[in-house]
């Protein structure tokens, strides 16, 4: 602050202060400074608490005081006594207890110099996290490649739906992507994934955390199976418990001189409408407490054996597709149609016949002479309704 002596045509003498203007302003205006200007807490859930800390400075030494505020806002402490350039931090919190849009405005005063006022903002959520099925079954895959499902997760709630994490408990399951955000009343698709590294059925449960209040984590469920793929002519080959489920990729061929093995409790798959034609000699000879399994029949799908020349054995052979029918070499004889209907034996279309003789059962073509076949059939477990198997005999 300085002083300026004036002397105007001999009058007396006047003493005039000059305060600068940056010291004007400051007793004005600069007396309180805060950061940040404002706060903005976004989205919070309904009946949580989310706080900010504001920063109040002050030039000089004085009290200030942070006023209007209510709930769903509070502050602590609302009064706080600052020396000069001193400044100290203000905890301020945002509860809501219903959904929707809240603001207040806020004034800051100093009881010597100095005020301002800013804005709190921020939205009561209750977001409802929602999945368009909760159990996954993904289709039979070789091992290394791989098959996905999409599921949608909706947010009928109030607020953004944020999922934070999509976590598998097995390791031959994944999903994409693993975090997203949905808004009020949308939708997003997740891709997931089942790519094993091994053979035979796998299961994981999927767990989905989000900030859904009422359920933190969402699952689902899944199950696959890796197979052992196999098409085209396939020589001389044993197909294992250890190395199956096998599934067909394709027709498959046994060759005139080759043999087609299926070891008990081994699994055959036809992955289509495929047909096993055994031009060599075919082996399915599975236990009473290790059968061989054949699934996924359908229309179309046929084992044709077309080789005269061995005896096909055929024992404890599982095709589920209906209540189990049993039958052994004791009952061949009171066998009717309906029995062996499920298996056809066939050439050219024409119709054969079955018949027993010496404990073995024989097939024949109509119409072919008297050309039987023997069929070695201990014990068949036959399925239906109407398995498009055949065993075609040339």
């Amino acid at each position: 602050m300085k002083s300026l002596t004036v002397n105007k045509k001999g009058k007396k003498m006047k003493k005039i202060i000059l305060i600068p203007v940056t010291l004007f302003f400051n007793l004005l205006f600069g007396q309180i400074e805060i950061d940040p200007d404002d706060i903005d807490f976004g989205g919070v859930t309904v009946g949580t608490t989310t706080s900010a800390t504001l920063q109040v400075t002050s030039q000089i030494a004085q009290t200030v005081t942070l006023t209007g505020q209510s709930a769903p806002f509070s502050i602590a402490p609302e009064s706080i006594v600052l020396g000069a350039n001193e400044s100290t931090n203000v905890t301020i919190s945002f509860s809501p207890s219903a959904t929707g849009n809240f603001s207040q405005t806020i004034d800051v005063a100093g009881n010597v110099f100095g005020s301002l006022s800013f804005d709190l903002t921020g939205e009561g959520t209750q977001v409802d996290i929602g999945l368009s099925t909760e159990s996954l079954t993904f289709e039979n895959c070789a091992v290394g490649d791989s098959v996905t499902q999409t599921v949608s997760i909706s947010n009928t709630g109030v607020g953004n739906l944020t999922v934070s994490d999509i976590a598998s408990s097995d390791g031959n399951f994944h999903a994409r992507p693993r975090t997203l955000s949905v808004g009020s009343g949308n939708s997003s698709n997740v891709t997931f994934v089942f790519k094993p590294t091994t053979t035979g059925s796998k299961t994981t449960t999927f767990t989905i955390s989000s900030n859904d209040q009422d359920e933190a984590q969402s699952t689902i469920s899944g199950t696959g199976k890796g197979v052992t793929e196999i098409s085209g002519n396939i020589g001389t080959t044993t197909l294992t418990v250890a190395g199956g489920p096998y599934q067909t990729d394709g027709h498959v061929t046994v060759g005139s001189s080759n043999v087609l093995t299926i070891a008990p409790g081994a699994e055959l798959i036809f992955g289509g409408p495929d047909t096993l034609t055994v031009n060599g000699e075919l082996i399915m000879e599975g236990t009473a407490s290790d059968s061989i399994r054949i699934s996924g029949l359908e229309e179309g799908s046929a084992i044709h054996i077309d080789n005269d020349s061995y005896e096909q054995v055929i024992d404890y052979v599982t095709m589920p597709h209906r209540i189990v029918t049993e039958f052994g070499t004791e009952d061949f004889n009171e066998m009717t149609s309906d029995d062996w209907d499920p298996w056809f034996f066939d050439n050219g279309g024409n119709q054969s016949t079955l018949s027993l003789n010496d404990g073995a059962l024989y097939a024949r073509r109509e119409g072919g002479g008297n050309n039987w076949f023997r069929v070695t059939l201990k014990k068949l477990r036959v399925t239906g309704p109407d398995p498009s198997i055949a065993f075609k005999i040339k």
